[in-house]
C-alpha cells in the first residue's frame, strides 16, 4: 500500500522518532539536492507537535539558521541600503515566538514530517545504515497497520454478505419446495399472499411455454433521400435554431470539445464535478444554468479509477446529497480510438447499453490514442472525428480530457484546436495541496471566449471537491510570509521597471519580461546566479508576490500592482519586548 493511499488522519497518529527526522535533516545539510521549499516553515507545526520541548526546538532553531538566515548588521552592503538588519539576538528571539504560535490546528500549508520522508525517498534519499532502518520501519509500519485494517473491514463486509446471501438462497430453496407442493395438490386457493405471489409465477411460466404470434407490420412509405450537398442563403441560415447550452455559455449541448492543462492540476475534478452536476440533476453548476433533470453521463476511464467512489463521497458531503449517482456510467475497459474496429465495436456497445448519454467523457486523450504520433494531423483530425461520434450516439456532446506541451497549449497537433467547439486550460495555483486554480476559456465556436473564472477546491469526506467556480480568475491566494529573498526580488523588480519598463499594448502598466527580471535579481540578490535552476527559484518567489497580491504577471510579462510595493521590499527589525526567554543549546 503506497503513502498516497492512506487518508491524512491515519498519517498523523504514524509513530515517528526523533532520530529518525534528524537522519532526514543531516542528509539535507550534507546532500546534493535541496528541499522543495524551507524544511521549518514547511514542518515547523509537524516538529512542534510531535516534540513540542526543548530537543524539538532545538532542531527546528538549527534549521531556521540553515534556510532562513538573518540579514545582521554586518552584512549591510553599504550606505544607502534600505534593508534594516537585526541582531542575532533579535533573531533568536523571533525564532521562540514564532515557535509558539505552532500551538494550533493543522494548516493547509503545514507539511507532515511522513509525507516528507516518503517524498524525498521517492526523489532518492537513501540513507545508510540505521537511518535507512528507522525510515523503512516507520513508512511500512504505517502502510502495514493501515492495510491491515481496512483489509480486516474489507473481510468483516464480505463475512456478512455471504450470510445474507445463504438466508436468500435457503429463502428461495424452501419457496420452491413449497410452490411445487402447491402445485401438485391442485393449486388450492386461499388470501395469503404466497398464493398471490405463486399464481403470478405460475402464468409467467405458461406465457413463456406459449408460442409467439407473428406480426406483419404494414409496409412502411419510402423516404425521399435527402440532398448530398445543400445551397442555402443568408435567409436559410437566419430560420436556423439558436444555439443550444448544455450548461449555459459554457458548453454546447452537441459538439466536441477539450478540458486540458497541466499534470495533476485539477482537470479530472472539475470534469467529475460537472458530471455530477448532470448526473444528480442539479440546477445549475456553480451559476452556469443546466438542464435541472437528470442526464445519463459516460466516462471512459483510463486514468485516477481508484478513487471514483471517494470523489463521490466527498460530492455527495459537500452537496447533502445520500443517494449514490445511477446517472453516472463508468467505462474502464482499455481501448484505442484510433484503431477502427475498436472504434466501432466501441459505438456498437454504448448504442445497445441502452442509455442516452448526453455527455461522453474520455479521460485521458492520451491513454485512449496508444502509441499514436499526436502532432500527426491526420491522426488527430481522425481522433476527434470519432470522439464527436461518440457525443452524437445520444446526441450529446463529447469532451477529451488532455496534457498541455511545455508552451501550455494543448499537447500535439494545432488540430486538437481546429477540431473543437470549445476548450478549457486548466491551472493550479502553487505546487502544494490543490485548493486554488484557474479556468480559462481557449476557444468557443459559439460565444465569447478568451474570459476566465477562479476555481477553489476543498476537502469533503476522504477527497477533494470544487466548492467554487467564480469571476476574477487572477491566481491570488492568502497571503504568504516574505522572505528576505521575496523582498530582494519584489526590489530587482521594481529597479528592472525603472531601467527597462515599457508601455505593451497587451498587458496594462509598464511592464519588463521575466528574464530582465531575472538578470536584476542576480545583480541585486533574490535569486544566486550559481543557482542550478535559477528559473524554478525565481518561480517561487513570484508564486509568493503573488499571494500578497504585489505583482502582475501575464505570459512572460510582469510589473508591480502598485509601485508604493517598493517599499514592502525592506526587511523588518525585530523590537525586543522585556527579558528573552531561554534558548536550549545548540545541537553540535
Amino acid at each position: 500500500m503506497s503513502l498516497l493511499e492512506i487518508d491524512e488522519t491515519e498519517r498523523l497518529s504514524a509513530p515517528l522518532s526523533i532520530e529518525a527526522f534528524r537522519d532526514l535533516t543531516e542528509w539535507w545539510w550534507g546532500g546534493s539536492h535541496e528541499p522543495e521549499m524551507s524544511p521549518p516553515l514547511a514542518l515547523g507545526w509537524d516538529i512542534h507537535r510531535q516534540w513540542p520541548n526543548a530537543e524539538g526546538f532545538a532542531i527546528w532553531r538549527d534549521l531556521m539558521h540553515e534556510y532562513e538566515q538573518p540579514l545582521l548588521v554586518n552584512n549591510l552592503l553599504g550606505p544607502g541600503d534600505p534593508r534594516q538588519p537585526v541582531t542575532m539576538e533579535q533573531y533568536e528571539a523571533a525564532l521562540v515566538d514564532e515557535w509558539g504560535s505552532y500551538a494550533r490546528e493543522k494548516h493547509w500549508l503545514d507539511q507532515l514530517i511522513v509525507d516528507v520522508m516518503h517524498g524525498e525517498r521517492e526523489r532518492g534519499y537513501e540513507p545508510c545504515g540505521d537511518a535507512w532502518a528507522r525510515t523503512e520501519a516507520i513508512l511500512n509500519e504505517l502502510a502495514a497497520k493501515v492495510g491491515a485494517k481496512r483489509a480486516g473491514d474489507e473481510a468483516q463486509r464480505d463475512a456478512r454478505e455471504a450470510r445474507r446471501q445463504k438466508r436468500l438462497d435457503r429463502y428461495f430453496d424452501l419457496d420452491d419446495a413449497a410452490y411445487a407442493q402447491w402445485l401438485a395438490n391442485g393449486r388450492p386457493w386461499s388470501d395469503a399472499k404466497k398464493i398471490e405471489r405463486w399464481s403470478e409465477r405460475r402464468t409467467h411460466e405458461l406465457l413463456e411455454k406459449a408460442k409467439s404470434m407473428s406480426v406483419v407490420p404494414f409496409p412502411a412509405p419510402p423516404k425521399q433521400a435527402a440532398p448530398r450537398y445543400r445551397f442555402e442563403t443568408i435567409s436559410d441560415l437566419r430560420k436556423l435554431p439558436a444555439a443550444k447550452w448544455l450548461v449555459d455559455k459554457w458548453i454546447p449541448d452537441e459538439g466536441v470539445g477539450l478540458i486540458f492543462g497541466e499534470y495533476a492540476g485539477g482537470k479530472s475534478f472539475i470534469l467529475f464535478d460537472l458530471l455530477l452536476h448532470l448526473a444528480y440533476g442539479l440546477p445549475e453548476w456553480h451559476g452556469a444554468k443546466l438542464p435541472g433533470e437528470p442526464r445519463d453521463v459516460l466516462l471512459i476511464a483510463r486514468e485516477g479509477s481508484k478513487g471514483f467512489g471517494e470523489r463521490i463521497d466527498a460530492f455527495k458531503a459537500h452537496h447533502g446529497i445520500a443517494a449514490d449517482p445511477d446517472r453516472l456510467v463508468f467505462m474502464r475497459s482499455p481501448t484505442n480510438l484510433g484503431d477502427p474496429a475498436q472504434f466501432e465495436e466501441l459505438k456498437a456497445a454504448i448504442a445497445a447499453s441502452g442509455r442516452q448519454f448526453k455527455v461522453v467523457a474520455v479521460d485521458t486523450v492520451g491513454r485512449a490514442l496508444p502509441g499514436e504520433d499526436f502532432y500527426d494531423a491526420k491522426s488527430i483530425t481522425g481522433f476527434m472525428e470519432r470522439l464527436q461520434q461518440l457525443g452524437e450516439i445520444g446526441q450529446g456532446v463529447a469532451i477529451g480530457v488532455h496534457h498541455v506541451n511545455k508552451s501550455g497549449d494543448a499537447f500535439g497537433s494545432v488540430y486538437f484546436g481546429a477540431s473543437s467547439d470549445f476548450m478549457f486550460l486548466v491551472e493550479r495555483e502553487g505546487d502544494g495541496q490543490l485548493v486554488r486554480g484557474k479556468l480559462t476559456c481557449a476557444k468557443m465556436k459559439d460565444g465569447e471566449d478568451g474570459w476566465k473564472r477562479r476555481v477553489d477546491y476543498g476537502k469533503a469526506a476522504s477527497s477533494l471537491v470544487v466548492t467554487d467556480v467564480t469571476e476574477g480568475g487572477d491566481m491570488m491566494g492568502k497571503a504568504l510570509k516574505l522572505s528576505d529573498d521575496d523582498r530582494l526580488a519584489l526590489q530587482a523588480l521594481g529597479e528592472a521597471l525603472r531601467a527597462r519598463g515599457q508601455l505593451r499594448p497587451e498587458f496594462p502598466g509598464r511592464s519588463v519580461t521575466l528574464n530582465e527580471w531575472l538578470d536584476q535579481c542576480f545583480k541585486i540578490g533574490g535569486v544566486s546566479p550559481v543557482a542550478a535552476k535559477p528559473m524554478r527559484d525565481l518561480h517561487r518567489r513570484q508564486v509568493k508576490l503573488l499571494a500578497n497580491r504585489l505583482i502582475l504577471v501575464q505570459d512572460q510579462l510582469v510589473r508591480i500592482i502598485d509601485q508604493t510595493a517598493n517599499a514592502h521590499a525592506a526587511i523588518p527589525m525585530a523590537t525586543p519586548a522585556g527579558q528573552f526567554p531561554p534558548i536550549p543549546p545548540r545541537q553540535t
